[in-house]
């Protein structure tokens, strides 16, 4: 089970972010829980704590997707992602995340975001009363 907390009445988990393809770098990585973003988004500012250089990474289909603020293009990566608040023993998670292609980072950059491709797999809890965010296994 992946544990968060809940800040300011919305949902956040902690995770130890790489990617190992690009570079020996992990960073801890705060992301908001939204289920209204169909997509996991990790921002620019977090691939350059991890020393990667957006412009720089290899070339692949730049895509677009439709965010509060417009229309933002992005690139697909394959992170690991390793929960900080989880069950001991559980290996990082592996999955596709995005990369907004943006200027430079600037003080309203957004946040780095959990979506629905990654959640879709799993139960979510949440209760602001209470500060709890929990991410579980589905039980078959």
């Amino acid at each position: 089970m992946i544990r968060g907390y809940v800040k300011d009445t919305s949902p956040f988990v902690a995770a130890r972010v790489s990617v190992p393809r690009l570079t020996k770098r992990t960073i801890e990585v705060e992301f908001l829980v939204d289920t209204g973003s169909a997509i996991t988004v990790i921002n620019r500012s977090s691939f350059d704590a991890l020393g990667i250089r957006v412009e720089e990474m290899p070339s692949g289909v730049e895509e677009q997707f439709v965010a509060a603020s417009g229309v933002v293009s992005y690139r697909r990566v394959r992170t690991d992602v390793g929960f900080i608040e989880e069950d001991e023993g559980h290996p990082p998670f592996r999955f596709f995340t995005r990369v907004p292609v943006l200027p430079a980072p600037s003080f309203d950059e957004p946040p780095c975001v959990l979506g629905m491709d990654f959640l879709a797999d799993f139960r979510l809890t949440v209760s602001v009363r209470e500060g709890r965010v929990e991410i579980a296994t589905i039980s078959t």
